[in-house]
């Protein structure tokens, strides 16, 4: 890779992904007892110009054909389990205070099984001198076709686990105030909505799910020290 900084990059995410148990090295005995179907995935670092955190971001190519077929051409998408945008921001609406969350990668939150983990194999090595060795991402892919319904299902499951019966309200705000990765709620009692978020916290990471600070309209309620949003710039009435 000819631009020094792109390579950093690119090494830099594929190691984060092997830390944080996102994909994990194969070892020969792994491979060789392995009966089932395989498939390498190709990857590359592609310009992501409308994130700040992420400008340049590890890309998954599961339409890459190789003897015609690609890993997508053979999966089915899914049904559209999102909740439709019109709804989620009308109720957003409803309340006096508002409270936005993201999940952080939340796909790649999601664990595959292991007849899903070698169809998503990879080859890797950190420098041109390196011997080339063979991985594999063990958490759902952004680039597969059925990514986001996997996602959304997995989210919504979490929100079923009978140990959060009771919490109707977290689960609620979970399932049907959901929009992808976001979570947007409101409430009139600032105080009732520090505990709903509590709860969203708690329920989400029983699943492996993890928000980023929340975002809150106004001072009440802030607990991340970080400057008011005002609620017309989260969500603009024209």
């Amino acid at each position: 890779m000819r631009d020094p900084l792109w390579k950093e990059v690119y090494l830099k995410q594929v190691h984060e992904m092997v830390e944080r148990g996102a994909a994990v090295k194969l070892t020969k005995d792994v491979m060789d007892s392995w009966k089932g179907a395989v498939w390498w995935e190709s990857h590359l670092i592609a310009p992501n110009p409308h994130s700040a955190t992420t400008p340049i971001r590890l890309v998954w190519n599961s339409s890459q054909e190789f003897g015609g077929v690609s890993m997508n051409s053979i999966l089915l998408k899914g049904p559209n389990v999102l909740n439709p945008i019109r709804a989620v921001l009308l109720r957003f609406r409803e309340g006096e205070h508002a409270a936005i969350g993201d999940i952080t990668k939340m796909y790649n939150s999601i664990w595959l099984e292991e007849q899903e983990v070698h169809v998503h194999r990879f080859l890797w090595r950190d420098s041109p001198g390196d011997e080339i060795e063979d991985y594999a991402v063990v958490r759902v892919n952004m680039g597969d076709k059925p990514a986001g319904c996997i996602a959304q299902v997995a989210m919504r499951e979490t929100a079923n686990l009978p140990q959060f019966f009771e919490m109707k309200e977290e689960r609620r705000v979970i399932k049907e105030d959901s929009y992808v990765d976001d979570l947007l709620t409101s409430h009139n009692d600032p105080h009732r909505l520090d505990k709903i978020q509590d709860g969203v916290e708690k329920i989400l990471k029983a699943g492996g799910l993890y928000l980023k600070p929340w975002v809150r309209s106004g001072q009440s309620g802030r607990r991340d020290g970080a400057e008011p949003i005002p609620l017309t710039l989260m969500c603009p009435t024209s």
